[in-house]
């Protein structure tokens, strides 16, 4: 299960130790769902939503990384581009800036080509419970990031929680640490990114510390029954890295069939956490 909200367990980032291309692995959670089971509408419905889905939330999402002085950059986290204004900022979860040794530092990275990573600079933090940190951007900075997209207010909505939601779709896209890896040859740090649909988690969530269904979003993400619209589902071994990635609202209930438009999904969260699934009584 994952949550937008504190994290409850161990939260440090875990350094990647296999090399891959850098693609994307989309994949959608039907849970105790064959793919010969699900309906052909359905599954046109997913490809339409993966085709117009995709681009944009990966022009909106970046890799953070972190360096330390005697070692090789790794990614450490992701992050969402947001713009209030005149001012863009880089959106992500507290602890990814909080995790780090002394004398390390962040860098972020434009996830469309390829180039030197760009340090952040000092960011803000929100308060607990809110596991959420800020960090504005300078027009250098900015220009680093040329063909992504900054989200505005319009295409944000942060007022959806557990208790009050309907339900829905939802998508996570992030970066998994164990996905990505430094080469040395070309200076660079390559990987692939992680795109997951899932739902609302509907059961017992009493029993999940730092877990407020008032201002945190609980999704069901299991493995089992999972489909993928194309080849097989493709898991990380450990989900280190995607903390602080974009947590998006695909479609409402009531959208969950051809009129389901681009324009009203909405980025509603940033991922911070990961719960196992407690062992059967």
């Amino acid at each position: 299960m994952w949550s937008c909200g504190p994290t409850p367990t161990d939260r440090s980032a875990e350094r990647p130790d296999a090399p891959a291309a850098i693609i994307e692995c989309a994949v959608v959670d039907l849970p105790n769902a064959a793919l010969s089971q699900v309906p052909a509408e359905t599954l046109d419905l997913l490809r339409v939503v993966d085709r117009d889905m995709g681009e944009w939330m990966r022009r909106a999402a970046v890799p953070i990384y972190a360096a330390g002085p005697r070692s090789a950059p790794y990614l450490h986290g992701s992050g969402t581009l947001l713009q209030v204004a005149d001012a863009r900022f880089i959106v992500t979860a507290k602890h990814v800036a909080e995790d780090l040794g002394d004398g390390f530092k962040l860098g972020f990275g434009n996830s469309l080509v390829s180039g030197p990573l760009t340090r952040l600079r000092r960011g803000w933090a929100a308060p607990d419970p809110h596991d959420v940190a800020v960090f504005p951007l300078v027009e250098e900075q900015i220009a680093r990031l040329e063909g992504m997209t900054f989200l505005r207010l319009d295409e944000i909505d942060v007022t959806t929680t557990q208790s009050d939601d309907p339900g829905g779709w939802y998508s996570l896209f992030g970066f998994p640490s164990c996905w990505f890896i430094h080469d040395p040859v070309v200076k660079q740090i390559v990987g692939r990114v992680f795109r997951f649909g899932v739902t609302l988690y509907r059961g017992d969530a009493s029993v999940l510390g730092n877990f407020d269904p008032e201002i945190h979003l609980l999704f069901e993400a299991r493995q089992e029954g999972a489909i993928a619209l194309e080849g097989v589902p493709d898991f990380p071994e450990r989900y280190g890295g995607i903390s602080g990635s974009g947590v998006w609202r695909i479609a409402k209930p009531a959208e969950q069939n051809a009129s389901w438009a681009k324009e009203r999904a909405r980025l509603v969260g940033v991922q911070t956490g990961v719960y196992g699934r407690p062992p059967a009584s």
